[in-house]
Order: structure tokens, then C-alpha cells, then sequence
């Protein structure tokens, strides 16, 4: 009887702390305010819920919030790990609110593809050894790969490892319309480049640029748009926008903007320095 109410209650704790604030964390992540997303996720990551470890975890692995942390990210991953066995029977019992569910679908393929260290960042293409794992990892996110951002952008990165370029910017384009930053600015290099589709310099432009709406600024689309202006891609040349947008990029921390500064002092005719990853 005791190990039932144990389960149960393993169960019924991520819908009764989202009922008491952490929909809020939610809603903040996925507006693209990430600072204060982080901030009000953290008790409920604290007490173990998994949907906000999960959360914080891309927050923190990409530092969408600003705070130079990675370190954190070890212990996060370590705690959701150690949750792995409750999110697959809440999966299993399909009980709790979809969106709920969803995000333990994602941080459980996660486990599956990467397993119980975080990946290096950022993450390398997959060897022979991890194709079972690749294609359980997509098994498990079934679904939310339809509805939830964080999935989608990790089925485009599986995609990618698995050569299908063209599945990849779809899930990519899903993200990015549902109002995902990192798939804001993933869109704009598969634009860019052409990864998975026709290049296309205004929608890359676009992409870019809306990619900037979030709290903080992320770095990379920042200098995407740096990069924009200065080759006269998708929008009018402009050298003092490109290098205004370059100087945001450094001013996070972001090495390729710090470089397209420098690189736009120095007067010296060299090639743009840009991100040529997927970020999930």
C-alpha cells in the first residue's frame, strides 16, 4: 500500500507544483524570457520536478539567461536522471496535462540518446555505437515532436545525426512559428546555408531577427543579424547596424561576435565569423 501512495504521489507532484507557480516558468520559457524563466523554475527544480530541471537545462546549457553557469548543468542532468523512472510511468499512465507530458518525453529521449552524463557542447555528430540510440531517443519523443518546441528542436537535431536535412528544417520551421528562439535562429542558418531547403536571404534575414525578441538577447542570433547587415543579404547594407548587432553578440560573451568585431576594426578583408549549428 505504501509503495502504491508513493507512486501515486510521484505522479500527482508535477501537476500540483505547476498548479502553484510553475506554469508560470513555463509561459516564461516559452515567450523567450529566460532570465526571469530560470528564476521561476528554480524552487520547483530544487524539489525535484521534473518538467523545471528539464527546462532549466536548456536554459542553462545554451545560457539563454546570461549567467555564464554551465557548471549547473551536470548537477541538473544528474537530478533528472534520477527521475527517469517516475516520468516514464507518469508517460505510461498518461494521466497528468499534455504539456506536462510532453516535456518528460523530451528530457526522456534526451536520457536515452545522451545518457546519464550531458553532452559535451556542443554536441557531435553520432558515432556507429549510438544509432539504436538515436532511433529509441525518436521513438520516445513520439508526438510532442508535433506540439512541443523543445522536442521539435531536438527531432531536427536527431534528424541532422541521421542525414535527413529536409525532416530536420521541418521540425526546425515548427518550432520557430510556435515561437521558439533557439529555432529562430536555427532557421535562419538552414535559410542561409540551405540545410534542408532553398537558401532564401529575406527569410533568413526575418528569422534572424525575430530571433532577437528574447530576455535576454540571445548571442547568436544577435550576431546572425550582425552578419546580415554587413553582407547586404535579405536587407540593405549597413556596416554600422552590422557591427551594432556584432558588439550585442560580444557584449554576451558570444566568441563569433567578438571575433566579427574585431575582424570589422582591423579593416582587413576577411570572412564573416557565424554559427553553423543546431542549438536545442
Amino acid at each position: 500500500m505504501r509503495k502504491i501512495l508513493t507512486v501515486l504521489l510521484l505522479l500527482l507532484l508535477p501537476a500540483a507544483a505547476w498548479a502553484q507557480g510553475g506554469a508560470s516558468g513555463r509561459e516564461l520559457f516559452q515567450r523567450g524570457q529566460y532570465k526571469a524563466a530560470y528564476a521561476a523554475l528554480q524552487p520547483l527544480a530544487r524539489r525535484g520536478e521534473p518538467e523545471a530541471l528539464f527546462l532549466s537545462i536548456i536554459i542553462r546549457r545554451n545560457d539563454l539567461d546570461g549567467r555564464k553557469a554551465a557548471g549547473e548543468t551536470a548537477a541538473l542532468w544528474a537530478a533528472l536522471a534520477a527521475k527517469s523512472a517516475a516520468m516514464q510511468r507518469a508517460v505510461q499512465e498518461d494521466t497528468l496535462p499534455e504539456a506536462t507530458l510532453d516535456a518528460f518525453r523530451t528530457a526522456l529521449a534526451h536520457l536515452e540518446y545522451f545518457g546519464p552524463q550531458p553532452p559535451a557542447w556542443p554536441p557531435g555528430q553520432p558515432g556507429p555505437a549510438q544509432r539504436e540510440r538515436l532511433e529509441r531517443a525518436e521513438d520516445i519523443l513520439g508526438s510532442a515532436a508535433k506540439r512541443f518546441a523543445p522536442a521539435m528542436n531536438f527531432a531536427a537535431f536527431l534528424a541532422l545525426a541521421d542525414d535527413q536535412p529536409r525532416q530536420a528544417f521541418q521540425h526546425t520551421r515548427r518550432a520557430a512559428e510556435l515561437g521558439d528562439h533557439l529555432a529562430m535562429g536555427n532557421l535562419a542558418w538552414m535559410y542561409r546555408e540551405g540545410v534542408g531547403t532553398g537558401k532564401d536571404d529575406i527569410r533568413a534575414a526575418h528569422w534572424a531577427r525575430r530571433g532577437c525578441d528574447s530576455a535576454p538577447l540571445m548571442p547568436r542570433n544577435a550576431n546572425e543579424v550582425g552578419y546580415v547587415y554587413e553582407s547586404g543579404r535579405g536587407v540593405s547594407r549597413d556596416l554600422a547596424e552590422a557591427r551594432a548587432w556584432y558588439e550585442k553578440a560580444s557584449a554576451r560573451g558570444h566568441p563569433a561576435g567578438a571575433a566579427n568585431v574585431q575582424r570589422l576594426k582591423s579593416k582587413k578583408a576577411s570572412a564573416p565569423v557565424l554559427d553553423n549549428l543546431l542549438y536545442f
